[in-house]
Protein backbone atom coordinates (compact mmCIF):
# COMPACT_ATOMS: atom_id res chain seq x y z
CA UNK A 1 0.00 0.00 0.00
CA UNK A 2 2.48 2.01 0.90
CA UNK A 3 4.51 1.70 -2.05
CA UNK A 4 1.61 2.65 -4.00
CA UNK A 5 0.77 5.89 -2.48
CA UNK A 6 4.76 6.73 -3.00
CA UNK A 7 4.47 5.68 -6.67
CA UNK A 8 1.34 7.51 -7.28
CA UNK A 9 3.24 10.88 -5.35
CA UNK A 10 6.41 10.01 -7.65
CA UNK A 11 4.11 10.00 -10.89
CA UNK A 12 2.53 13.29 -10.09
CA UNK A 13 5.52 14.80 -9.20
CA UNK A 14 4.52 15.78 -5.87
CA UNK A 15 7.35 16.80 -2.70
CA UNK A 16 7.51 15.88 0.76
CA UNK A 17 6.20 19.11 1.79
CA UNK A 18 2.65 18.95 0.17
CA UNK A 19 2.57 14.84 0.63
CA UNK A 20 2.61 15.86 4.59
CA UNK A 21 0.34 18.79 4.11
CA UNK A 22 -2.25 16.75 2.63
CA UNK A 23 -1.89 14.20 5.48
CA UNK A 24 -2.13 16.85 8.02
CA UNK A 25 -5.97 18.01 6.37
CA UNK A 26 -6.73 14.09 5.73
CA UNK A 27 -5.86 13.80 9.88
CA UNK A 28 -7.87 16.71 11.08
CA UNK A 29 -10.80 15.31 8.89
CA UNK A 30 -10.60 12.03 10.13
CA UNK A 31 -10.05 13.20 14.15
CA UNK A 32 -12.41 15.70 14.25
CA UNK A 33 -15.59 13.52 14.34
CA UNK A 34 -14.17 11.25 16.43
CA UNK A 35 -13.05 14.38 18.72
CA UNK A 36 -17.08 15.00 19.01
CA UNK A 37 -18.10 11.66 19.81
CA UNK A 38 -15.75 11.76 22.49
CA UNK A 39 -16.51 15.14 23.89
CA UNK A 40 -20.35 13.81 23.52
CA UNK A 41 -20.04 10.67 25.20
CA UNK A 42 -17.37 11.58 27.80
CA UNK A 43 -17.98 15.27 29.06
CA UNK A 44 -20.82 16.37 31.48
CA UNK A 45 -23.24 18.98 29.51
CA UNK A 46 -21.59 21.61 32.53
CA UNK A 47 -18.01 20.54 30.82
CA UNK A 48 -19.24 20.68 27.06
CA UNK A 49 -20.81 23.97 27.48
CA UNK A 50 -17.45 25.02 28.66
CA UNK A 51 -15.17 23.41 25.90
CA UNK A 52 -17.69 24.67 23.28
CA UNK A 53 -17.59 28.73 24.74
CA UNK A 54 -13.66 28.40 24.74
CA UNK A 55 -13.60 26.68 21.26
CA UNK A 56 -15.32 29.63 20.18
CA UNK A 57 -13.72 32.66 21.71
CA UNK A 58 -10.64 30.94 20.23
CA UNK A 59 -12.50 30.92 16.78
CA UNK A 60 -12.54 34.60 16.97
CA UNK A 61 -9.15 35.06 16.39
CA UNK A 62 -9.83 34.29 12.66
CA UNK A 63 -11.83 37.71 12.42
CA UNK A 64 -9.08 39.49 14.81
CA UNK A 65 -6.09 38.51 12.18
CA UNK A 66 -8.10 38.79 9.27
CA UNK A 67 -5.39 36.74 7.29
CA UNK A 68 -1.97 38.44 8.11
CA UNK A 69 -0.18 35.01 8.83
CA UNK A 70 -0.65 34.15 5.15
CA UNK A 71 -0.30 37.74 3.83
CA UNK A 72 3.57 37.88 6.44
CA UNK A 73 3.74 33.92 4.98
CA UNK A 74 3.75 35.30 1.17
CA UNK A 75 6.02 38.19 1.39
CA UNK A 76 8.64 36.42 3.56
CA UNK A 77 8.51 33.81 0.38
CA UNK A 78 9.33 36.66 -2.05
CA UNK A 79 12.01 38.13 -0.24
CA UNK A 80 13.37 34.46 0.33
CA UNK A 81 13.73 33.97 -3.39
CA UNK A 82 16.62 35.85 -3.30
CA UNK A 83 17.99 34.59 -0.26
CA UNK A 84 19.74 31.41 1.46
CA UNK A 85 21.01 29.97 4.16
CA UNK A 86 24.64 29.22 4.06
CA UNK A 87 26.54 26.35 5.77
CA UNK A 88 26.35 28.06 9.33
CA UNK A 89 22.94 28.41 9.06
CA UNK A 90 23.36 32.30 8.26
CA UNK A 91 20.51 34.13 6.27
CA UNK A 92 22.78 35.05 3.07
CA UNK A 93 21.96 36.69 -0.68
CA UNK A 94 21.08 40.32 -1.77
CA UNK A 95 21.20 42.71 0.83
CA UNK A 96 17.80 44.29 -0.03
CA UNK A 97 16.14 41.47 0.71
CA UNK A 98 17.45 40.45 3.99
CA UNK A 99 16.73 44.04 5.21
CA UNK A 100 13.10 43.57 3.70
CA UNK A 101 12.88 40.06 5.56
CA UNK A 102 13.73 41.79 8.60
CA UNK A 103 11.78 44.82 8.09
CA UNK A 104 8.63 42.56 7.72
CA UNK A 105 8.79 41.75 11.17
CA UNK A 106 8.60 45.23 12.27
CA UNK A 107 4.88 46.21 10.34
CA UNK A 108 2.45 43.50 12.15
CA UNK A 109 2.83 44.60 15.79
CA UNK A 110 3.17 48.35 14.62
CA UNK A 111 -0.17 49.27 13.63
CA UNK A 112 -2.09 46.29 15.77
CA UNK A 113 -1.64 46.33 19.92
CA UNK A 114 -4.22 44.38 20.07
CA UNK A 115 -2.19 41.39 18.18
CA UNK A 116 -1.14 38.91 20.84
CA UNK A 117 2.25 39.16 19.49
CA UNK A 118 3.86 37.47 22.47
CA UNK A 119 2.93 33.77 21.16
CA UNK A 120 5.27 31.05 21.28
CA UNK A 121 5.24 31.61 17.47
CA UNK A 122 6.63 35.15 17.32
CA UNK A 123 8.98 34.03 20.37
CA UNK A 124 10.07 31.77 18.06
CA UNK A 125 10.44 33.75 15.03
CA UNK A 126 12.39 36.30 17.14
CA UNK A 127 14.63 34.28 18.29
CA UNK A 128 15.18 32.97 14.61
CA UNK A 129 15.35 36.01 13.19
CA UNK A 130 17.85 37.72 15.40
CA UNK A 131 20.71 35.20 15.29
CA UNK A 132 20.97 35.57 11.60
CA UNK A 133 19.84 39.24 10.85
CA UNK A 134 22.46 41.48 9.66
CA UNK A 135 22.07 44.32 12.60
CA UNK A 136 21.05 41.96 15.58
CA UNK A 137 21.04 44.54 18.34
CA UNK A 138 18.42 46.57 16.27
CA UNK A 139 15.96 43.60 16.06
CA UNK A 140 16.59 42.81 19.54
CA UNK A 141 15.78 45.66 20.68
CA UNK A 142 12.50 46.99 18.85
CA UNK A 143 10.97 43.45 18.92
CA UNK A 144 10.16 42.75 22.57
CA UNK A 145 9.28 46.31 23.00
CA UNK A 146 6.49 46.20 20.67
CA UNK A 147 5.50 42.60 21.93
CA UNK A 148 5.10 44.15 25.06
CA UNK A 149 3.61 47.06 24.11
CA UNK A 150 0.62 45.13 22.20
Amino acid sequence: MIRLVRDFLNLTHTDRVVTLGVITKVWEMLAGPVTLVIIARCFTPAVQGYYYTFASILALQVFAELGLGQVIVQFASHEWAHLHLDAAGRIEGDEQAKARLLNLGDWPSAGLPARPCCSSSDSLSAATFSSHAPDRRRWRGRFPGRCFAS
